[in-house]
Order: structure tokens, then sequence, then C-alpha cells
């Protein structure tokens, strides 16, 4: 009978938090924001992020910014998180930093965007054959859905014009730029994947590291021939191949120069791009 009453007790509990934690979720009804509605719900495992169909908080924003996902959360404050995200190639798993915003920077958001309406706003149009989606997953206390915009501002419509001038307002407001270069910036050399671009970072070692004859002689070509120095952005770096295989700097230190047969220093497709750009 005690064992009878517990389970009873248990069910019930079960049932009063169910109840608290139900809301109303709208569901995509067209097959584009379908896809992105499981995709998001398979991802934020990954990520380790709350799900926001079952939040308990008076207002969440997640914005999906291909590489980086903006989250502004009205709870018993208000704040906002950066996430960077880039998959590393090389070591075949996501890389993922997340930043805290100032409480200051967070309210001038959050009020931003409550001008604007974003808890209002009604999913854009699938047009296009480039740009970039952006995903809004807007919940409540009571609600929760996902929408999505195609381009924004390349689309002559009321909606994506305000997207544009959301998605402006937040990305200079958070720097959200600056922050990503950064990121990539501090991350280890290797060859890593940004949606459907791949790129590689490198950069010299210190001048307090053991450096090999084939190290010392790569860095002084990629010095006197590339003007490659300190300063250098570690996305423009160039390509090494040492026997056709490509090689990091550090890497060098490993390679005997005995079983160098040829080497190959090819400067990067960006850096030709921002001279060219210049």
């Amino acid at each position: 009978m005690k064992k009878l009453r517990l389970i009873l007790l248990i069910i019930f509990a079960f049932n009063v938090l169910s109840g608290q934690c139900q809301k109303n979720i709208e569901i995509p009804k067209n097959k584009k924001d379908t896809l992105f509605y499981n995709w998001i719900h398979e991802s934020i495992r990954e990520y380790q992020f709350d799900d926001l169909r079952i939040s308990e908080d008076t207002f969440r924003l997640r914005i999906w910014l291909g590489n980086q996902i903006v989250e502004l959360v009205q709870a018993d404050s208000i704040y906002a998180i950066i996430t960077n995200s880039i998959y590393s190639l090389n070591k075949e798993s996501e890389i993922i930093e997340s930043i805290l915003v100032n409480s200051k920077t967070s309210r001038e958001l959050y009020d931003s965007l409550y001008f604007y309406g974003i808890k209002n706003f009604p999913t854009g149009k699938s047009v296009g054959i480039d740009g970039q989606e952006y995903l809004f997953e807007i919940s409540t206390l009571e609600n929760y859905k996902l929408i999505s915009y195609w381009s924004p501002g390349l689309i002559d419509s009321p909606n994506s014009v305000k997207i544009r001038r959301i998605l402006d307002m937040i990305y200079s407001k958070l720097n959200l730029n600056q922050l990503q270069e950064q990121f990539f910036q501090e991350l280890a050399p290797g060859n890593y994947q940004a949606n459907i671009i791949t790129f590689s970072i490198d950069y010299f070692l210190s001048k307090e590291a053991n450096k090999s004859a084939l190290y010392d002689s790569v860095e002084n070509m990629m010095r006197s021939d590339l003007n490659i120095n300190n300063q250098t952005n570690h996305l423009d770096y160039p390509l090494i191949l040492v026997n056709e295989e490509q090689r990091f700097l550090y890497e060098l230190n490993e390679i005997e120069l005995s079983k160098v047969k040829s080497i190959k220093i090819i400067k990067s497709l960006r850096a030709i791009l921002i001279e060219t750009n210049k």
C-alpha cells in the first residue's frame, strides 16, 4: 500500500511539473522551417543549450547566425550570451566558446528588440539561391516558435527590412565580427570548416621555442618572400607543402631534413583576395 501511494505521488508530481512546463509550440508549416526545427533540436545537444520549448524563463531569444549564436534571456535578470563555434577537421569535433555579455549592453539589446516587437514576427519567405538563412527561436512562458529569414535586406518586404535592421544592430552592439575574428586568432594551427568554407590557421613559433634547421629555413623564406610577420592574421599564413603533403609550422620540427625532397610555400587565397581589393 505504501508503494502504491509513493507511485501515485510520483505520478502526481510529474503531471504537475509537466503542466508547469507545457507551452504552446508553433510547429513550422513549411518544409524549410521543419528541417531547421529538427536540425536545431539536434544541435542543442552538441552545444549543451537549454531546450527553449520547455524553458520557464519569462523570455528567451536565440538567434542562429551561422558559426555564431546569440541568446538573450529575461529571467531574474536580463543577460545575453554569445557562442562562437568552428569545426576542427583535424580533431573532427566542434570547438565552442561562450561569452557572457555585460548587463548594460544586455539591457540595451533587450530594449531594442522589444521596440522592434520581435515576439510577434512571422516567419519569412524562402527565396534566393545564394545568401544566408537566419533562425530565430522565440520563447515566452506561454509560447515557443521558430522563424527564419533568408538574406534579410535583399528581399523587399517590411518584415525582412526590420530583421535586417535588427541584425545590423546586434552585430554592431555586440561587436560580433571582432569577437569572431579574435576567436579565430586564438585557434590552434590546423584546418577548420565554417559552414561550407574551409580554411587553415597557422603562425610562427615563439622566440623561446626550439626550432629545427628546416623550420628556420621556411620561416626565413616566409618573412623575406611573402612579408609574413608576427602581426600577420593567422588566416593569411601560406600553405606549406613538404614532399607534396600539407604541414603546419610547428610540425617542421618533427621532420628530418635529410628526408625532405621538396618544399612549396603557397600564398593563401584570402591574402591574395585582400591584396587584390586594396
